[in-house]
């Protein structure tokens, strides 16, 4: 349900239908040590603008090493990137009016 200003609550039901990752996989996976390393790359600079973050090689490191611990996800990195900036792109339009 729309609480107004983006906000949403969600029922216990929808939260039940969401797919969440077991991110224990990720250190079990091969790309753990590319992961721990990308993150503590990023993690030592300013997060910059959606625009900018999404060109960054840094941000794509990971993004790419978080990716690959879900195997069904890797052929699809570029459409999702694509996807997820258009979508804050459009969420801060729609804030801002």
């Amino acid at each position: 349900a729309s609480l107004g200003d983006g906000a949403l609550e969600w029922s216990v039901g929808d939260i039940r239908r969401l797919p969440v990752l077991d991110v224990r996989a990720i250190e079990r996976s091969p790309a753990a040590g590319v992961v721990r390393e990308a993150f503590r790359a990023l993690a030592r600079r300013p997060i910059g603008t959606v625009d900018r973050e999404a060109t960054a090689l840094d941000r794509q490191v990971l993004d790419r090493a978080l990716l690959s611990c879900v195997p069904a996800l890797v052929d699809r990195l570029s459409e999702l990137h694509t996807a997820l900036v258009a979508a804050v792109v459009e969420r801060r339009g729609r804030a801002a009016s």
